[in-house]
């Protein structure tokens, strides 16, 4: 059988992703701006776990913890927002 699975938006709100937005403009302050670019068109979830984890040094579990996601959610959306991240800066 074939279970079903809560995606990232019913456990995170839009409310919890603009707060973690605007604790992550000062991080940006700090990141070159082909960067910035290509960050940008990388689109949400990946653009704030890659700022939190990459930028800002937060570890797997802490993500998890802060953003009530389960520790391979956050995992998986890393490892695909890191590997859009690379198509985009190539």
């Amino acid at each position: 059988a074939l279970r079903q699975r809560e995606s990232y938006r019913s456990v995170v709100s839009v409310q919890d992703f603009e707060l973690i937005l605007q604790n992550t403009q000062v991080i940006e302050e700090n990141v070159p701006q082909y960067l910035k670019v290509a960050l940008d068109q990388l689109g949400e979830p990946y653009r704030t776990l890659a700022l939190l984890r990459d930028v800002e040094g937060l570890s797997y579990n802490d993500l998890s913890r802060d953003l009530e996601m389960p520790l391979n959610t956050v995992r998986v959306y890393l490892h695909r927002g890191r590997s859009r991240l690379r198509t985009f800066l190539e």
